[in-house]
């Protein structure tokens, strides 16, 4: 437990003091060692730490030493399947890591770089509190991407690419989804981000009445609309395969949606104590930042999504492309409180939260099967 809260602090101190100096030079330095503090951690562990190393990782590394070209690669055998059936994105990374360098330590240094560094520009672009919103990277997500690399890169990619949506720059938006999908397919459902963000940020009114009055504030309105439309694809997700089977997305639904669907309390109850403290400061924290709207849907999406997680493993990662932003939430949740004691209570108490979440996680409940941490060397 202590090298990961030890190495997740050390990088934290590094990006204090970049954002303290007044230095160019020294700031992109402190920076750089932020960055490979928890790359190395990543990189330097056992192949036992985070259960798709074994699964397709090294096999692929494996696979990747032995072949003579990349067309052999490609068309070599990887447990049922072919390693083509693998996203190209993923598999060029693995191959010509493999061939420069032909180790595996050096090939899992560089998949944990690609998550880092796009989630750590994301956080700089928005100018925000980048020590609060990487502990928040850290302890509630740094252990799930040493398991789930594909899907990590697809996500940290996306949330970088989030401020072209701000930027309404949304050609180039839907370029990074592509992007992003070389590594895993699962990101093509951030198409419905820029629609999302739109329709939740749009200045005209929709107000829910009940009785002639007004029971929700318009900030709140199309929140309640996208949560309910959740449930709804929550509740009938089993019942798409006519859908998928149209598209020619078989595997899909078979992987993601194919199983019963029951509720998890245990889930529900650590996914939301930090929106729940959202909402009951919901008139101070909205006027802080007008993404706000976007990003309370997201938490409550990702609440939704998770409970597919008693369909599939798979189904319940959907909610990552979702839940990623409470990096940017989280700290803005503080920032809205005025009173500089509550503030710095609603802070510790987010921490708090994020630190039990980790412990129950990855510690006690073993997740990711990153715990204990195991060197190379041992």
């Amino acid at each position: 437990m202590s090298i990961y809260l030890i190495c997740f602090l050390t990088s934290c101190l590094f990006f204090y003091f970049s954002e303290k100096t007044k230095s160019k030079k020294n700031s992109k330095i402190l920076t750089i060692i932020g960055i490979i503090i928890p790359s190395l951690l990543a990189g330097l562990r056992s192949d036992l730490i985070g259960t798709d190393v074994q699964v397709y990782v090294k096999p692929l590394f494996d696979i990747a030493q032995e072949s003579n070209s990349l067309f052999d690669y490609l068309q070599a055998r990887l447990s049922t399947r072919y390693v083509s059936s693998i996203e190209l994105g993923f598999n060029l990374l693995v191959y010509i890591t493999t061939k420069l360098f032909g180790n595996l330590n050096v090939l899992l240094t560089i998949i944990a770089m690609m998550t880092i560094i796009p989630i750590y520009k994301g956080i700089k672009y928005w100018n925000g509190d980048v020590i609060f919103s990487m502990m928040v990277f850290y302890l509630m997500f740094f252990n799930s991407s040493l398991n789930l690399m594909r899907q990590f890169i697809a996500v940290a990619i996306l949330f970088y690419a989030f401020k072209y949506i701000y930027e309404k720059q949304y050609l180039k938006y839907i370029a990074y989804v592509v992007f992003a999908s070389l590594f895993h397919k699962s990101a093509l459902i951030s198409l419905l981000m820029p629609v999302m963000y739109i329709y939740l940020t749009n200045s005209s009114k929709i107000n829910i009445v009940v009785f002639r009055r007004k029971i929700l504030d318009k900030q709140l309105n199309r929140v309640v609309i996208i949560t309910i439309f959740s449930v709804i694809f929550l509740i009938s997700a089993n019942k798409l395969e006519a859908i998928f089977d149209m598209i020619n997305m078989n595997y899909y639904y078979n992987s993601y949606l194919n199983g019963n669907l029951t509720f998890l309390l245990s889930e529900f109850i650590m996914k939301t104590p930090v929106l729940f403290l959202l909402l009951i400061n919901w008139k101070k924290v909205s006027k802080v930042d007008d993404k706000i709207p976007f990003f309370l849907a997201t938490m409550i999406i990702d609440v939704i999504l998770n409970q597919l997680s008693t369909v599939s493993d798979q189904a319940g990662r959907i909610g990552l492309y979702f839940s990623i932003y409470n990096i940017l939430s989280y700290p803005l949740i503080a920032k809205g409180i005025y009173k500089k004691d509550l503030k710095i209570v609603v802070k510790a108490c987010i921490i708090m939260y994020m630190f039990t979440y980790w412990g129950y996680n990855y510690i006690y409940q073993g997740f990711a099967q990153t715990y204990p941490y195991i060197s190379v060397w041992k």
